[in-house]
């Protein structure tokens, strides 16, 4: 009963999304198509030419036609199944969709050879490219072609796209108001090799985690919002453990934020407290015990202080640095002795706001 239930649900979001996305269709004549002719397989990589097997004409042709077959493997043509869609509305034909992909999965034993596991369907009705998993159940409509995939590394495609496309437009469709602080995000995702670095990093900004960030940027730029959270699990360790830790050393002056606030803009103060923020790679602490991170950070902060021979330009002196490591605020002298640690009070605990934000408006995270 759940089963036939769970999958009425489907059909519905489905028929909602089709008429969402077809505002001002009209009904079709029965000699219009209502479904494409084609049922495209998703699989774990997609058949193409290697370097290693361009070494001869033989290799070239051998290793293409075998290309071109499991290329086909990937397409499941829906032309012999036309007696079951006749005569039908789109409930009934989005769940025999569903019954076909079924009954596929089932018989490569969801795997396609060449191709690794199967990941998921895709079928064009009424125009539209639908997602629909590997249970024949709708996902979503996609904006991509019917048989595009893209399985090269999607870090480095987002990574590109965000370095390529203008700032401002991008920080204003995720959302941000204060621009710098996407701009910030960008500039250490930019300097990023990998999306292991890059959460190990740990951009946090706006309630968006790093992992959080890479999501949307891929499904904003390459509508692929599943295959990136799938890329994120891998590293979901490496993100709880660094969660513990900010992501910078936040640098105790003579000045303070407020001292510039009458004469610059809040963008100005941003930017002008970079430089009070050393950026850390987050990783160096998964495997170290609490006085081992705590010996690393000295290290870290003698090097700072004696690289800037204790000054930093416009700030005035410094005077200290602090982190914060899980729930608490560590503040240590110029040669990196910990002075004290604090419990952060409840109500500063606020998701988006950070040591930057704080010291900018001017509030002492420390009594």
């Amino acid at each position: 009963m759940t089963s036939t239930s769970n999958e009425t649900t489907h059909i519905l979001i489905a028929i909602e999304s089709l008429k969402e996305e077809l505002r001002g269709y009209k009904e079709k004549t029965s000699q219009e198509k209502i479904i494409g002719e084609i049922l495209y397989v998703e699989t774990q990589y997609v058949p193409s030419l290697t370097q290693s097997s361009l070494v001869s004409v033989s290799g070239i042709m051998s290793r293409y036609y075998a290309m071109q077959a499991r290329r086909k493997e990937k397409r499941v043509e829906l032309l012999k199944y036309q007696e079951r869609f006749e005569g039908r509305g789109i409930e009934e034909i989005i769940k025999e969709c569903g019954e076909i992909i079924q009954e596929h999965y089932k018989e490569n034993e969801g795997r396609l050879r060449g191709c690794g596991e199967i990941l998921g369907y895709r079928v064009k009705i009424l125009g539209k490219v639908c997602r629909m998993d590997v249970e024949g159940r709708f996902v979503r409509i996609l904006k991509k072609p019917l048989c595009e995939e893209n399985r090269g590394n999607l870090f480095l495609s987002v990574r590109e796209k965000v370095q390529n496309t203008s700032h401002n437009e991008t920080a204003e469709k995720m959302g941000y108001k204060e621009f710098w602080r996407f701009k910030k995000g960008a500039e250490i995702l930019g300097s990023c090799d990998s999306l292991e670095e890059w959460i190990g990093r740990g951009f946090y900004a706006l309630g968006m985690r790093a992992s959080e960030f890479f999501v949307n940027l891929a499904s904003m730029f390459f509508d692929e919002r599943e295959e990136a959270e799938e890329l994120v699990k891998k590293y979901r360790n490496i993100s709880r453990r660094c969660e513990k830790f900010d992501g910078l050393i936040f640098v105790i002056t003579q000045k303070r934020a407020k001292d510039f606030v009458e004469c610059t803009s809040d963008y100005g103060v941003g930017i002008l407290n970079e430089m009070r923020e050393i950026h850390i790679d987050r990783r160096v602490f998964r495997c170290k015990t609490h006085s081992e991170v705590l010996k690393w950070l000295e290290k870290e902060i003698k090097s700072h202080y004696v690289r800037n021979d204790g000054e930093l330009v416009l700030w005035g002196k410094i005077k200290g640095y602090k982190i914060k490591i899980k729930e608490k605020i560590y503040e240590f002298d110029t040669q990196g002795v910990l002075l004290q640690e604090v419990e952060m009070a409840e109500k500063r605990r606020e998701k988006v706001k950070g040591l930057t934000q704080f010291v900018k408006e001017g509030k002492e995270i420390i009594s």
